[in-house]
């Protein structure tokens, strides 16, 4: 959880900053998806992790969840260009409670136990007085805030749902849904993701790696 907390944070830092250099969100985002396709083959490759053999019944199955997952990270993309890291962490510390409503309506989950519904509504508490009394608010950021905020919860449960329902490797999980959701670019920022997300799915096809970590 700490090695979680403190990689989330990073990130929002580090892409707050790369959206401030390079104020191009659609290919920014191309970028961050083909390193984490490149990043699981090349470590598939090398034998340091196992993932199961690309097939395209899978990815159809999976399409849906790419689609989500990139107008997730285009919505936290163009809330950081739009408003400060505190922002984004706010409208962030928003989603286990709304995940979890979400869980127990669509999911038929159990419900929060009440301390830890009462935590997360004070969580919800405290974001609205952020809000009421943010000197920067700008209708622009929060307008892509509460889009984040929906896309980011559908995310996370449409992927729960996902990882109950169809049986795929954690790697594969990382490297198909990075791969799958650089085809939206194609038609709205980037040419040439096409080319770089069939490359990158297709030559996964029939490959099995053995992990060198559990020997």
């Amino acid at each position: 959880m700490i090695g979680y907390a403190l990689c989330s944070s990073l990130l929002a830092i580090i892409n707050k900053y790369a959206i401030t250099k390079f104020s191009y969100p659609g290919l920014l985002t191309a970028l961050q998806y083909l390193t984490s396709v490149v990043g699981v083959w090349v470590l598939g490759k090398l034998g340091l992790l196992y993932h199961d053999p690309f097939n395209f019944q899978t990815a159809k199955k999976f399409a849906p969840a790419a689609v989500v997952f990139y107008l997730a990270i285009f919505t936290n993309t163009h809330l950081l260009k739009h408003a400060n890291v505190d922002t984004f962490i706010v409208f962030r510390s928003l989603t286990p409670l709304l995940v979890a409503i979400a869980d127990t309506t669509f999911r038929k989950q159990p419900c929060p136990s009440k301390l830890t519904f009462m935590s997360l509504v004070i969580i919800l508490g405290g974001a609205v007085g952020y809000v009421m009394t943010d000197s920067a608010f700008t209708l622009t950021a929060y307008s892509w805030a509460l889009a984040y905020l929906i896309t980011i919860t559908t995310e996370m449960v449409y992927i729960k749902h996902m990882g109950s329902t169809c049986r795929y490797s954690e790697p594969l999980n990382q490297e198909g849904r990075a791969g799958l959701s650089l085809m939206p670019l194609w038609q709205f920022h980037c040419p040439v993701c096409l080319v770089c997300s069939s490359a990158s799915l297709v030559s996964l096809q029939g490959r099995r790696y053995l992990p060198r970590l559990s020997q």
